[in-house]
This record gives structure tokens, sequence and C-alpha cells, in this order.
């Protein structure tokens, strides 16, 4: 019969589907998690506490002669990691970079505006962006799988450390520190400044943020 799956920290729907043997879609766009989807419109931000439901397998069944050779292909799903790079704002256009996940090293060149695309495995949770070349190569520390939803606190912090208002510890807490991060965002982007965490700035965030 179906379960239930409480979502923790670096949870997502690929990530959960992958660890219960299903497809990200099959379980995003099951009916049992309707409520979920109406609450949560992207599969890969939940909430730490979200439920998501575990339908049973279906079983399937294929007729095959017993006296050949035959060869069953497991499908995979790919699950891609994107990013925008900037610096003062300007996109870090047409750099060289190198993203290690568990070892495996994935090269290329970021676009004319500073995005770049690459595949991971879906129960990634940690990876290391290194960008540029000679002394002025860069390093990042990615944690993968860990935004929380903009409703929540959490991810009101992490969107704005990421597009560089660094605004304190992302622990869901309002400080001095957050407040200032969020009225220097607000003025950036033509809002009110009110240093409130209301509706049309989350809506902002999400649009810098792309998620």
């Amino acid at each position: 019969m179906p379960q239930l799956h409480v979502a923790k920290v670096n949870d997502c729907i690929s990530s959960i589907a992958l660890e219960h043997g299903f497809f990200p879609d099959t379980l995003w766009n099951h009916p049992d998690n309707a409520d979920l989807r109406r609450v949560r419109s992207n599969p890969n931000v939940l909430r730490i506490g979200d439920l998501v439901v575990i339908p049973d397998k279906r079983h399937k069944e294929e007729k095959k002669p017993t006296d050949q050779r035959h060869r069953f292909k497991r499908k995979g799903f790919p699950t891609t990691i994107h990013l925008r790079l900037l610096k003062n704002g300007v996109p870090r256009a047409n750099q060289p970079f190198q993203l290690v996940v568990d070892g495996k090293i994935d090269s290329g060149m970021t676009d004319r505006d500073g995005r770049l695309w690459i595949y991971l495995p879906a129960d990634a949770k940690k990876a290391s962006l290194y960008l540029g070349d000679g002394e002025s190569r860069e390093e990042f520390a990615l944690n993968v799988r860990h935004l929380q939803p903009v409703s929540d606190l959490r991810g009101v912090q992490q969107r704005l450390n990421n597009l560089g208002y660094f605004c304190g510890p992302e622990n869901g807490a309002v400080s001095p520190l957050f407040v200032q991060a969020l009225k220097r965002f607000q003025h950036d982007r033509g809002l009110e400044v009110t240093g409130e965490n209301d509706a049309s700035t989350q809506q902002q965030l999400l649009a810098r943020h792309g998620s």
C-alpha cells in the first residue's frame, strides 16, 4: 500500500524517486501528490517536512522465448544543475569551468549570459565548481538539493546569499544583517524599501534567482 515520505534536508522529488525506484515525473504527477503540487510549484524545491506519497509499484511483464538471450535496459533519468554566475551584477560570460561531483569532472564554458547546465546524479549532495583558469581560478562549494521554498525564511536567506546580498546564517531567524540585505535587494529591484519579507519581494527573489 502507498507510504509517506517526509522530506528532509537535501531532499527533492528526483532524489526521493531514485530512493524508492520511480521516475521523478511518475512521483510528482501522481494524483495522490496533487496537494503537494499546489503548494510547491517546483519539484526540485521541497520544504523540510513536506509529505510525498510513494505509490505502490506496478509490475510489468515481458514474454520472451526461453532459448534466446535477451537484454533488458534499465531506464534512467537526467537530473541537471542550472547556474548563472555573476560578478557585481555582470554575467561571468564565456568563462571556463569544471564541476566536480563525487570524483566525476565535467568541463565546459559558461554562455554569454554566464549560465551553465550540467547533468549530475539525483542523489548528489555536494559539488565543487571551479571557474576560470590560472591564478584567477576561483572555487565555489555547492550544496545541491539544499534550496528551500521562498515561502520559508531560510529559502529567502539562501537566495539573498546566492545573489550576493549577504544576510548571515541561513537559519530562519530574522537579524539586523538580514533586514539590511533585504532592503538592499528591494532597492535594487525597484521595490518599496521596507525590510519586510512580503509577497512582492519573494516574487522578485524567485524571478532574479531563477527558482
